[in-house]
Order: C-alpha cells, then structure tokens, then sequence
C-alpha cells in the first residue's frame, strides 16, 4: 500500500513526528534518515552560528577539544540555546 508521508518539524528542530504513512517501510525509513540527518546539520550550523557570535571563537577549533564534543553528544536532545549556553560556559572556562 502506498500513499504520502507527512512529517511535522518543531521551531527549534529537534524532533521529527510522522503523521501519515502509506509508503513502504523501507521509503519511510529512508525519508525519516535523510530528514534526521538534514535537521541535525541545520541544528548544528545554527548552533555554530550562535556560538561565533557570542564568543568570537571558531567552532570547528573548539570542535577539537573532546569535553566541548561530548557537551554537543550528552546534549543533543536539548534545545539549541540550552546547548550553547553549555558551549559557551565551557568555552569561557577551557578554552578562551
């Protein structure tokens, strides 16, 4: 049976629902994979974004230090400001 997937996206890209499916499972894994993948760079280029701005320090620099990845891996369910503000406090303590 096949027919449209419908996906709903939060303001802070941080969840994915599927409302309505009648693609094969296969299509629908692959179509939440790609979505998965999309929104997570997009949260992460934002979040980028927003540390840059307010430390003046470069995030892929930062990136190199093991503790500021593990604080973007252990937070990644939070929402974007939660997890800068971590960055940035570990960044002001560690590595600025």
């Amino acid at each position: 049976m096949k027919s449209t997937i419908t996906i709903n996206q939060d303001d802070n890209l941080s969840s994915l629902r599927v409302i309505k499916t009648n693609t094969t499972i296969n299509e629908q894994i692959d179509f939440i994979a790609d979505n998965w993948k999309t929104n997570t760079s997009n949260k992460l280029n934002i979040i980028a974004s927003m540390f840059e701005n307010e430390t003046g320090a470069n995030f892929n620099e930062c990136q190199s230090d093991s503790a500021f990845n593990k604080i973007i891996l252990n937070n990644c369910n939070e929402d974007m400001q939660t997890i800068n503000k971590k960055l940035v406090d570990y960044a002001h303590l560690n590595l600025i």
